[in-house]
Formats: C-alpha cells, structure tokens, sequence
C-alpha cells in the first residue's frame, strides 16, 4: 500500500487522482512535525499495513512566506521527522520542493524551509529507506491556478479588465503539466532512482512572451504594462538539461496549453 500526505494541493490532488494511494487525514499527521511523535508515526504506518517497496508521498507544503514558523515546521520538520521513523524500512518516501532551491536558495521563507530538508537529505546517514526529493518547476493543469502566482496574476486582471503591470519580464521560467509530472514521477520509482532530481523539462519560457501571448489570445493586450527597464538580473537563469523522465514524452505547446487552462478556469468562475 502506498500513502499519500498532502492532498489538497494541485500536486496532492493529480497524485490522490492518478496514482490511488491511500490519503491521510490531516489530523492524523497534524503533529508529526514534533520530535516526540517519531514513534506514533511508525506505529501508524506499521498499523496500515506498510511493507517492503511502499511509496510515501509528502506533499503537504505551506507557500506563504509571511508564516516562517509554519512553513519551517511544514516544509521541513514534518518530513524530516517521517523519514528518521521510517529510516529502517525499506520503501520508498517522495518529498517535492522547488528548483529555486538551487537558483535562488535565499529568495524566501519558503526556499529557505525546502533548502533546510534538502540538506538534511544530503547528510542522511545510510539506511535502509530510499528517499527521493523531488525539485519541482511551476506546475499548470488541475482545477485551480493559485491567485499569488504569475498566472493567478495575469488570471486576475483578464477577469476584472484591470492594468497588468510586469517588470521586462526577461526571466526565463519552466512550466510543467501535472499530467507529465505524474508520469515523471512513476517514471523515477519505476526506475529505482534515489537522492536529490531537478526535474526539468528543458523548455523554458520567457515571461514577457508568456504574458504577451496570453492577453494577446484574450484580445486585451492593452491590459499588459511591461517596464523595460526593470529588469531583475538576479532572477535570470540559464536552459537547464531535461531529465530522462521527459525523454518519452511527446512535445507540448505550453504557452498553447497554459492559455487553454486559464481560459477554462476563467470560465468555471463565470
């Protein structure tokens, strides 16, 4: 039996649909951050029927920047906890950050609680546990686009006619299909892989021609206000080598794909 905690989330809910773990209540693990719980934990996967080869999936994660403390006790310390009580079994336990682990390590609160769980990860001494940390790009696709985030943005403004401003926009930034990343990630359990995986897909996009592409398919370019001279050099970063997951996987027009996808959200809120 595999477990899913976390299911809320758009990855939580593509893993809960696509791959039928069983799903913990929120209220079973609502604790396990605390070092003391270290037990109740594998006395709860021993009482579910955990064995060898078992899959844990943690996708549980807080984003907002502005509760450290949570995002430290939910991004870091519950996982850390899950992995030292299960460290003599041999299954399989999956946690997701982001790639800003690596480009951008000090960009926030959130960054810095992933940084945390991928460094405890390096420095795990062996076990019989696999662990597999998973850096992970934006995700598109699901029922919902987050209202903080760049599309959530540009969502917004086609909504309510309202001005977008953008800095030059000159950022280069992956976009992922939840469909691909799920098939990515049975790829990498199937293939026995282990450690720390950026999954990249090597097409990036620039965010300027994102935004222009998706007001222009709106016929409201007008709302689209680009500062050229505002340019965030630090947030610029080079293609990066897609991983052998996406090898097998056919081509996709994101900015196609992604513009579809805000289009249907828009009209499920209408």
């Amino acid at each position: 039996m595999d477990f899913l905690i976390g299911s809320n989330g758009l990855l939580g809910t593509a893993l809960k649909k696509k791959l039928k773990p069983m799903v913990l209540d929120r209220s079973v693990y609502r604790e396990w951050h605390k070092k003391e719980c270290k037990r109740k934990v594998l006395d709860f996967f021993k009482g579910q029927g955990l064995k060898k080869d078992s899959v844990v999936y943690i996708a549980s994660g807080i984003i907002d920047s502005n509760k450290e403390e949570l995002l430290r006790q939910v991004n870091y310390e519950l996982p850390k906890n899950i992995i030292q009580a299960l460290r003599e079994e041999e299954i399989k336990v999956i946690t997701f950050g982001s790639i800003l682990e690596t480009l951008l390590p000090d960009h926030s609160a959130y960054s810095k609680s992933k940084v945390l769980l991928s460094n405890f990860l390096k420095n795990m001494k062996s076990s019989k546990i696999n662990c597999i940390h998973v850096r992970l790009h934006t995700l598109y696709g699901g029922n919902k686009i987050h209202d903080q985030m760049f599309l959530g943005q540009i969502q917004y403004a086609i909504k309510h006619n309202q001005e977008f401003k953008m800095t030059a926009g000159k950022q280069l930034r992956e976009y992922h299909h939840l469909d691909d990343v799920i098939y990515c990630i049975k790829w990498i359990i199937e293939n026995s892989h282990s450690g720390i995986i950026n999954l990249n897909n090597g097409k990036p996009i620039q965010l300027v021609e994102l935004a222009k592409s998706i007001f222009a398919s709106f016929k409201k370019s007008e709302l689209l206000s680009i500062n050229k001279n505002n340019l965030a050099s630090s947030e610029i970063y080079e293609e990066q080598i897609p991983h052998k997951a996406y090898y097998d996987l056919p081509d996709r027009d994101h900015i196609d794909q992604i513009t579809q996808h805000i289009r249907r959200n828009l009209s499920l809120k209408t």
